[in-house]
C-alpha cells in the first residue's frame, strides 16, 4: 500500500531540525513505521489470542504472525478502531493533518506556502499487513504519520535552540535574534559553530578514538 505517493512537504527550517537528531529524516520514519506496526502486532495477537481459543467455529490457529493477523482481521467479530469510534459515534478528527495544512485555532500556523523539501517523493510502501495491525488501533494512518513528524520537528526544534541559543546570546557579532522561529533556526544552522547531532556524535567517537591512541602512546 502506497501512502502520500506525491510525498510530504516541509519546510527548510522544518528539515533541519530533523536534522539536528536524525541522519537521515526518510530512514527515520521507515523504522518509526516498523517499531510501531510490530508492537501493535504483538498488541493484536495478544489481545485476540484468547477470543480465538474460545471460538468453537476456529479450527485451528496458525503459529505464524502473518496467518494469526490475517485471521484476525477477516474475523467476523473485527473492527478497524475507525469502525469502532464510528459505532460509538465519534467522528473521525484529523488533528494532525489540519496543524500540517496550517489549519488551527490557537497559535502560529506552518508556513504551508515556503514548504519546497520532499520527503518520500515516491510515496510510502507499507505493506498490508503492516497497515492492518496500525489501523487496529489509530483511527487514520495518514494522520498519524503528519503527527510523528511534527512531534520530531519539535523535537528537533527544542533541542537546537536549547542547545545553541546562548551561543548566540554570547556572540558580539550577532547585533540581534528573530523573535521568528524559522529565523531562529536558520541562524543557528549558519553559525560557525553550528553542528547537527549525527556530527557532534561522530566528532565525539573521534575524540574519544583520539584519546584513546594517545593513552596508549603514554602507556607505552
Amino acid at each position: 500500500m502506497i501512502i502520500f505517493p506525491n510525498g510530504i512537504k516541509i519546510t527548510e527550517a522544518e528539515y533541519k531540525c530533523i536534522l539536528h537528531i536524525e541522519e537521515d529524516p526518510e530512514s527515520w520514519l521507515i523504522n518509526t513505521f516498523k517499531d510501531k506496526a510490530k508492537s501493535r502486532r504483538s498488541a493484536l495477537i495478544k489481545e485476540w489470542l484468547q477470543k480465538l481459543l474460545d471460538d468453537p467455529s476456529v479450527i485451528d490457529i496458525p503459529k505464524v504472525d502473518s496467518d494469526i493477523i490475517e485471521m484476525i482481521i477477516t474475523h467476523k467479530d473485527f473492527l478497524y478502531r475507525s469502525q469502532c469510534d464510528t459505532l460509538f459515534g465519534d467522528l473521525p478528527y484529523l488533528h494532525n493533518t489540519d496543524k500540517f495544512n496550517g489549519k488551527i485555532r490557537k497559535g502560529i500556523p506552518r508556513d504551508i506556502n515556503n514548504a519546497n523539501i520532499v520527503l518520500f517523493a515516491s510515496g510510502i510502501d507499507i505493506s498490508e499487513a503492516d497497515v492492518a495491525c496500525l489501523l487496529a488501533y489509530i483511527q487514520n494512518l495518514e494522520d498519524w504519520v503528519l503527527g510523528a513528524i511534527l512531534g520530531h520537528i519539535n523535537r528537533g526544534k527544542k533541542k537546537m535552540i536549547n542547545q545553541y541559543l546562548n551561543t548566540l546570546l554570547t556572540d558580539s557579532s550577532i547585533l540581534s535574534i528573530p523573535g521568528d522561529q524559522d529565523q531562529l533556526i536558520n541562524m543557528i544552522t549558519s553559525h560557525i559553530t553550528y553542528e547537527t547531532l549525527p556530527i557532534q556524535l561522530v566528532n565525539r567517537m573521534k575524540d574519544r578514538s583520539k584519546n584513546k591512541s594517545e593513552e596508549i602512546l603514554i602507556e607505552e
